[in-house]
């Protein structure tokens, strides 16, 4: 009995979202559960969300960081794919997750003209295309723990993060 009422108490106090219409099953069994247990609902969210979704912090100041996490020549010498994948994944979380970042350069590509549309969306598949390729390189690096990448492959994998970085860059000027 008295812990039905502190689950209720949970759900009607500290409701996930302002909009209780909107509130997913998920958002309001979990955030139940986690008050119950003490822990904070950031701690549920996918790693690397929490900082990319800094309050006051505009797309081009996200872009231009992710640009920055690109400078992965350290980590390609030290063999830190694990380190790889972050950076091209906090490169392409900002391209469509407008739900947990609030923008994305897939939502501002649709608020533009035809023009500007056509440049945004054409440096934003130059950037999934380099990021994929770097991922894929780290990931079959992973697989395959033995054995040091050749030079060839790691120069490649630098080729790959320069381009997502020129993407990366382009997209922060087109975006106001």
């Amino acid at each position: 009995m008295l812990l039905a009422s502190i689950a209720a108490s949970a759900l009607t106090l500290t409701p996930p979202c302002r909009d209780v219409g909107r509130l997913s099953r998920r958002a309001a069994v979990g955030g139940a559960s986690l008050a119950l247990f003490g822990k904070s609902a950031a701690a549920d969210a996918p790693r690397g969300l929490e900082a990319l979704a800094a309050p006051g912090e505009g797309l081009k100041a996200k872009l231009r960081g992710a640009s920055a996490k690109l400078e992965i020549g350290a980590l390609l010498d030290a063999s830190d794919w694990d380190g790889v994948r972050a950076a091209v994944a906090d490169a392409t979380r900002l391209m469509t997750m407008k739900g947990y970042l609030l923008d994305s350069v897939k939502a501002r590509a649709d608020e533009m003209d035809e023009s500007g549309r056509a440049a945004l969306l054409a440096d934003r598949k130059a950037l999934l295309v380099a990021c994929g390729a770097l991922d894929k390189f780290a990931y079959d690096r992973q697989m395959s723990p033995f054995g040091r990448p050749t030079a060839e492959a790691l120069d490649g994998a630098r080729g790959d993060a320069a381009a997502a970085r020129k993407a990366l860059d382009a997209l922060a000027a087109a975006i106001d």
